[in-house]
C-alpha cells in the first residue's frame, strides 16, 4: 500500500535520512496505508518523527546509537560508549514534552482537519481524546545488548510507551496489541488537511546517501551533527580572467551580506514587554516577550493535575509541566507571586485549548522566567 511522507524541512543528520528512508520502505511493503510526518515543530517542541495509521499515532524521538552501547536513566543526557553524548537534556522527558505538545495541538484543532461529525463526537469526551499517543525513543540502527538505560517504561505512560533499536520499530507498528484506542479512524484527506495546518510540505521517499562516504569528526562526532561529506571529483579547468573577476566579485558581495546577518543576530535585541492586558494579540508570534502580569496572592487562582500545574491572572495562564509533585510545585510559584507584580518570560505567547493566551514552561527552569518586581 501507499506511505506518504511530509516534513517542515531536509533532516539536518545522514542517520536521520537512513531512518526515514528506511522506515518508509518497510512501511510500503505492508498492506495498510501509513502517513508519516518527519522534522517538524508543534509550538516550542521539535519533533523527529511521528507514524500515522488508520486508528494509531506513534511519536517518535531518534536517537543515533551508532550500533554502540548507550547509558542513560531519567535524569540527565544519555551517552554512546565512544562518550559522545546523545543530545542537549533527557530523552525521556523530551519525548514526554514532545506527547503533550503534539496531543494539545491535535485536541485544540480536530475542528480543522477531522469531519464534522467525527470533531462533534470528540468533543463530547470527557478525556483529552488524543491521550493514547504511543511513545517511543527509537534508537538507530539498533539498542546495543549491553546499553545500559535505567529508565522504568512506566515513566513514558499514560499510554504504551517504550525504548527500542530502530530494527525493532516497524514491527512494534504493525502489532495489534500497540494499536491506539482513539476511537476515530483517519482518512487520507484529514491527515493531509492536518499536514497543510503544520505547513509541511509532501516530499519523494529522500534521496539514497549510500554513495556519500559519511564520517563524523574527531571533536564532535555524529550525535553533535557535524560531518565530512567525501566525494570523488574530477580535476577542475583553470577560469579564465573574467569568471575570476566575477567569482571574487560575488565573494565580495557575499562576504558583506555574511557579515550583515552575523551582526544582525549577534547584537543583543532586549524583548519586549507587554502589558497581560495586551497578551492576546501575540498569541502565535514567534517573537520572545516578557509579559507583566498583575497577581496578588490573595487572588491568584491555580489548578494543578497529575501530569501539570496552571497559574492564572485573568484570561491569562502559565502552564508548567510535567510535574511531579502538583501540590509541592505549586507553593514554590505561590512563594514567588507574594503581593507583587510578577514579569513572565521571554517567552512566545501560545493558545490554550480554551484559545486563551498561555506560557508553557518547564518546572526545571521555569523560576528563571518569572521574576517578581513592585507594581506601577
Amino acid at each position: 500500500m501507499a506511505v506518504k511522507l511530509w516534513w517542515s524541512e531536509e533532516p539536518e543528520h545522514p542517520y536521520e535520512y537512513r531512518a526515514v528512508r528506511g522506515l518508509c520502505e518497510s512501511l510500503a511493503r505492508r498492506k495498510e496505508n501509513y502517513f508519516v510526518f518527519a522534522n517538524y515543530r508543534v509550538t516550542d517542541a521539535q519533533i523527529d518523527l511521528t507514524v500515522f495509521t488508520k486508528t494509531s499515532i506513534f511519536l517518535i524521538e531518534l536517537k543515533s546509537s551508532a550500533d554502540k552501547p548507550i547509558n542513560g536513566s531519567c535524569n540527565g543526557s544519555w551517552t554512546r560508549e565512544d562518550g559522545i553524548s546523545l543530545g542537549q537534556g533527557n530523552p525521556v522527558n523530551q519525548t514526554l514534552r514532545e506527547y503533550h505538545r503534539l496531543r494539545d495541538w491535535l485536541n485544540r484543532h480536530k475542528e480543522q482537519f477531522l469531519t464534522k461529525n467525527k470533531a462533534a463526537a470528540l468533543k463530547r469526551r470527557k478525556k483529552n481524546a488524543f491521550d493514547d499517543i504511543k511513545k517511543l525513543i527509537v534508537l538507530y540502527p539498533t539498542r546495543h545488548p549491553d546499553s545500559k538505560i535505567n529508565v522504568d517504561v512506566d515513566r513514558l505512560r499514560p499510554y504504551m510507551g517504550n525504548i527500542i533499536g530502530f530494527d525493532k520499530l516497524v514491527n512494534l507498528i504493525i502489532d495489534p496489541s500497540w494499536k491506539c484506542r482513539l476511537g476515530i479512524e483517519f482518512t487520507p484527506k484529514e491527515i493531509d488537511r492536518m499536514a497543510g495546518l503544520l505547513h509541511l510540505q509532501l516530499v519523494s521517499l529522500p534521496t539514497d546517501t549510500a554513495d556519500l562516504s559519511v564520517a563524523p569528526t574527531e571533536s564532535l562526532g555524529e550525535a553533535r551533527g557535524v560531518y565530512e561529506v567525501h566525494k570523488k571529483v574530477g580535476v577542475p579547468e583553470k577560469p579564465s580572467k573574467e569568471t575570476h573577476k566575477a567569482r571574487l566579485l560575488w565573494g565580495v558581495i557575499i562576504a558583506v551580506l555574511i557579515i550583515g546577518i552575523v551582526l544582525f543576530f549577534v547584537i543583543p535585541r532586549s524583548p519586549r514587554t507587554i502589558d497581560v492586558a495586551d497578551v492576546a494579540n501575540y498569541i502565535g508570534n514567534a517573537e520572545k516577550i516578557y509579559v507583566r502580569a498583575y497577581v496578588d496572592n490573595a487572588k491568584l487562582r491555580s489548578y494543578y493535575s497529575s501530569k501539570y500545574i496552571m497559574l492564572y491572572s485573568g484570561n491569562f495562564s502559565v502552564q508548567i509541566d510535567p510535574v511531579d509533585d502538583p501540590e509541592a510545585e505549586l507553593r514554590r510559584y505561590k512563594e514567588k507571586f507574594v503581593g507583587h507584580c510578577v514579569i513572565i518570560g521571554p517567552s512566545p505567547i501560545v493558545a490554550a485549548s480554551s484559545g486563551n493566551p498561555q506560557i508553557e514552561l518547564e518546572p526545571s527552569n521555569a523560576l528563571k522566567f518569572i521574576r517578581v518586581e513592585r507594581c506601577q
